[in-house]
């Protein structure tokens, strides 16, 4: 974000946490890595303006997007950023541009599947655009949208015509470049980055490695970390909802209720309080003291919702 823009959404966030009780702005500061102090003797907004005006540009977009969710006004925020790349990408997930010869289209598929495990959505272009879609103009949304860029370097891959072209977006765009070494190593501009070892690796092994890659890179490791919360959150919310005993409710509640707040989003929370009407399992009395685990989830969601709303 340029100067200008940096003290917009820094006063615009201060505004919003400053009306809220001390012990909820710590909590949300604390929770978007953001530093917080024992004693202020100022008030609530000039305490919040302390605490982010040196945070990056991507923690306070991230903050931006938590305080008011829908508000694209912000350059750079996520909802901007998810309508700008027109439905391609699965939503709350790492987006990586994966490059490859048409030859390679099953290989590179199968690691698609596996990638989603680690909650990383790859765009692999030969399967995922519609026959009816101009497919140029998809794959530049993706090439512009993507987070991250893996080249699946095989013998075909330099002679495509489009797979250069592919990488000099991505490395114009300055964002993390992984090559897959799978019988051919990086060439030109992209011969100064590290190529991932592929030979003999399958699809599962290959997903572990980039999964490894993006969540220790300084370029994608925040942005990959909140994705990985989101489908942490999404499969506990789908144990919860499908509980069969008294010991997989609670079970199940416990691991709902450590997942971060920021990825609990508004149709997991529609879930969790349906799925409390729906599974008589979630409304065994004494789960929890006196109360049952549909008690204590409605508790969490109405907590979660007031924490967003009072933005």
């Amino acid at each position: 974000m340029k100067p200008g823009e940096r003290v917009t959404t820094i006063t615009k966030i201060a505004a919003a946490l400053g009306e809220r009780n001390w012990s909820e702005v710590d909590l949300t500061l604390e929770q978007f890595g953001m530093p917080i102090s024992d004693s202020w003797s100022g008030d609530p907004y000039s305490y919040v303006v302390e605490h982010i005006k040196g945070a990056s540009d991507e923690n306070l977009l991230e903050l931006h997007d938590f305080l008011f969710p829908g508000d694209a006004s912000v350059p750079g925020s996520t909802r901007a950023h998810e309508e700008d790349a027109g439905g391609i990408w699965e939503p709350g997930y790492f987006r990586l541009f994966i490059a490859h010869s048409s030859l390679q289209t099953l290989e590179v598929g199968e690691l698609k599947v596996a990638l989603r495990d680690y909650g990383i959505d790859g765009f692999v272009a030969h399967a995922d655009i519609e026959p009816t879609q101009e497919w140029r103009d998809v794959i530049e949304v993706a090439l512009r949208t993507c987070e991250a860029f893996a080249a699946y370097l095989t013998p075909d891959f330099h002679p495509s015509m489009w797979t250069d072209q592919e990488i000099g977006v991505a490395l114009a765009r300055g964002i993390l470049v992984i090559p897959i070494r799978k019988g051919a190593t990086p060439y030109g501009f992209m011969g100064k980055y590290q190529a991932l070892p592929g030979a003999n690796k399958g699809a599962a092994r290959l997903a572990q490695d980039i999964a490894g890659i993006v969540a220790q890179h300084a370029l994608t490791t925040k942005r990959y970390t909140a994705a990985r919360e989101s489908v942490v959150a999404g499969r506990a919310v789908e144990a919860f909802e499908n509980a069969q005993s008294f010991n997989a409710a609670r079970a199940t509640f416990t691991t709902l209720r450590g997942i971060s707040w920021r990825a609990l989003t508004p149709d997991l929370l529609n879930r969790v309080e349906h799925a409390c009407d729906a599974n008589g399992e979630l409304k065994a009395q004494w789960a929890f003291g006196s109360t049952s685990v549909a008690d204590e989830a409605k508790k969490l969601v109405a907590l979660v919702r007031a924490s967003s709303s009072s933005s």
